[in-house]
């Protein structure tokens, strides 16, 4: 399953079997955010050039997911 570093080397965002996407600090390994809504396994991942989205796959889907920081009291 798909692994790829953010263009910034700040985030690794990951593939994974259990139909989710995870987004982790490659500083620290810290889940930041996970997201959910494939039916199926995600086989692949990529972030957009600017950082900011994250392409997914799932079989013959594809997502495109804007990646929002955190506000404060989350």
């Amino acid at each position: 399953y798909g692994t790829t570093l953010s263009p910034r080397g700040d985030r690794v965002a990951t593939a994974s079997a259990d139909k989710t996407i995870k987004i982790w600090s490659a500083l620290d390994g810290a889940c930041l955010l996970t997201l959910v809504g494939h039916e199926k396994g995600c086989s692949d991942v990529c972030w957009s050039a600017c950082g900011r989205y994250v392409a997914s796959a799932s079989g013959a889907f594809y997502t495109l997911v804007p990646i929002r920081p955190r506000s404060r009291g989350e």
